[in-house]
């Protein structure tokens, strides 16, 4: 999936959509005598339909598409009904209360990670260091499947979703599902609270913003503002409590894991599966789907995220290749003084001595094998000596199983690439007849719906407009705002409470203020670190 594609499928579902007013007045016309009614209703809204349990209206106007409904809400009614009369109320309260709780906790933690990502930003500019940021700039801009790469920068615990730069562009409608997903389960969260409290239901609904989905349930404001300070913060931090426990149950998932009813086998301890590879990769035609590597060069293939991308300068000098002395004599060493590219690759002796040599006959021996040698138990024979490639050489051997044979591929560029090019998985189809991409789009979309669900949690219990920890500060400054002091004193302000309310707001003020500044400053700090690095 391209840049391109995806503009120009987002460009075709608009055109769609705008194009339904039309198509349903022509529609009511073919099936009417009667004039169209008058409507003060925009042209870019379709009209309402009305149904036996309530009425939905979707709205279009430009790249916003809102679809709101009352269809719900006598089913709500009837489960406020049922929890109102049910025994097991207070224990359900009672559990939507320690959701109180750890909204609050949230909070503080969300603060505290902003503090600490702001520290890190601010270090790294100061000091002169560039933040590395995984990117995957082939692969977005191709559309080919890829993991995330590790990020080899200062330690940033939080780092945005951006398909195309931080996470593969085609990943992205698993990640619009995956946060349309998260967002239902934080409103039910609101709607099924308030159902505890009997707030009535106004409506719930959808909507999509150019290619971005949310979820939305609306509640009376007039209710909202008569319950008891205890059940607003109840309710306000229904939703977060509802995301913190559907990350909890992902993470058990993911502990617990799944075999596939048996019809895959899990191969993460010692081979990778070929997914995907780049069209345009070297590596197309010799790594087919469904190729097992089980090799990278004297490294088991389990290591392979790890291995590709660390630094060439990390790697340990592995064992060398058993050579006639007078052999690797004889060539010459123009591609070691130069560095020249070639079909030639500089290799070292246990002597010290460096020669130019085709790495294919030592590396990828046609027939047979040549002995290894560089410790105590590999040693060469009489008349050769231990050779491997000169630090700085770019080989690579790949090895492939297939069909109980094995094979060496031998690939000469950066490692990074091959980890770039080639998209693996752990999970083997028994039989042919399986798709290879199943068990690993269902991995990457539990890794997203993990991701989202506890960022929605931290996210939304942040005291910022609009959300609902802003909701949540003010109930539970006001559930701890005594009532205490004599009448003529609260009637001009004075007593514990008028002071108690002067404390509030000031909590509350600073706790806003705070987390705006945070929020702030950590864009800040990273939209300079990422100015510095593309000026750099």
């Amino acid at each position: 999936m391209s840049v391109l594609g995806i503009v120009f499928w987002l460009s075709l579902f608009w055109a769609c959509v705008h194009s339904l007013p039309s198509l349903l007045h022509r529609l009511r016309r073919r099936h009417t005598l009667l004039p169209a009614p008058l409507s003060t209703r925009s042209r870019s809204a379709l009209p309402g339909y009305v149904s036996s349990n309530g009425a939905t209206t979707l709205t279009v106007d430009t790249v916003h598409l809102r679809v709101e409904s009352t269809a719900l809400n006598a089913r709500h009614d009837a489960l406020a009904a049922r929890l109102g009369k049910a025994r097991f109320r207070r224990i359900l309260a009672g559990i939507y209360d320690v959701g109180t709780v750890a909204g609050v906790l949230g909070m503080l933690a969300a603060d505290g990670a902003l503090c600490w990502t702001g520290w890190q930003f601010g270090r790294a500019l100061v000091q002169g260091t560039v933040v590395q940021q995984p990117m995957h700039a082939k692969r977005a801009i191709e559309g080919a499947m890829a993991s995330v790469r590790p990020s080899a920068g200062p330690d940033i615990h939080l780092q945005l979703l951006i398909p195309g730069l931080t996470v593969p562009l085609s990943h992205l409608p698993v990640l619009l599902l995956s946060l349309f997903i998260s967002q239902v389960i934080h409103e039910a969260g609101h709607a099924i609270c308030a159902a505890l409290d009997a707030v009535p239901l106004h409506s719930v609904g959808a909507s999509l913003s150019l290619a971005i989905p949310s979820a939305f349930v609306a509640l009376p404001a007039s209710t909202l503002r008569a319950l008891a300070p205890r059940s607003r913060a109840r309710i306000a931090a229904a939703g977060a409590l509802h995301n913190i426990v559907f990350w909890l149950a992902l993470c058990a998932l993911a502990r617990v894991g799944f075999n596939w009813l048996g019809a895959y086998e899990d191969v993460t301890a010692h081979a990778r599966i070929v997914l995907d590879v780049d069209a345009d990769s070297p590596l197309y035609s010799h790594l087919p789907a469904g190729a097992v590597i089980v090799a990278l060069d004297d490294v088991g293939a389990e290591h392979w995220d790890t291995y590709l991308t660390a630094p060439a300068s990390d790697a340990a000098p592995g064992l060398g290749w058993c050579a006639l002395e007078m052999w690797f004599l004889d060539h010459g060493r123009s591609c070691c003084d130069n560095s020249e590219e070639g079909a030639l690759a500089c290799f070292v002796s246990a002597k010290a001595e460096q020669r130019c040599v085709d790495p294919v006959p030592l590396l990828v021996p046609v027939k047979g094998s040549v002995a290894r040698c560089g410790d105590e138990t590999h040693m060469c024979g009489v008349n050769e000596v231990c050779v491997r490639p000169r630090g700085g050489e770019t080989l690579l051997r790949i090895g492939v199983s297939s069909e109980g044979t094995e094979r060496v591929i031998l690939w000469r560029g950066p490692k990074v690439e091959v980890w770039e090019q080639v998209e693996v998985g752990t999970w083997l189809p028994r039989w042919r007849m399986l798709p290879l991409w199943l068990p690993h789009l269902t991995s990457t979309f539990l890794e997203y719906l993990k991701a989202l669900t506890l960022s929605l949690f931290f996210l939304n219990v942040l005291p910022l407009p609009r959300l609902d920890g802003s909701q949540l500060l003010d109930a539970v400054l006001e559930y701890y705002d005594g009532d205490d002091g004599d009448l003529e004193d609260l009637e001009v302000g004075r007593g514990r409470r008028g002071e108690r309310g002067r404390w509030k707001r000031r909590i509350g003020r600073s706790m806003r203020v705070m987390a705006l500044t945070l929020v702030g400053g950590c864009l800040v700090l990273g939209l300079c670190g990422w100015a510095k690095e593309v000026w750099s």
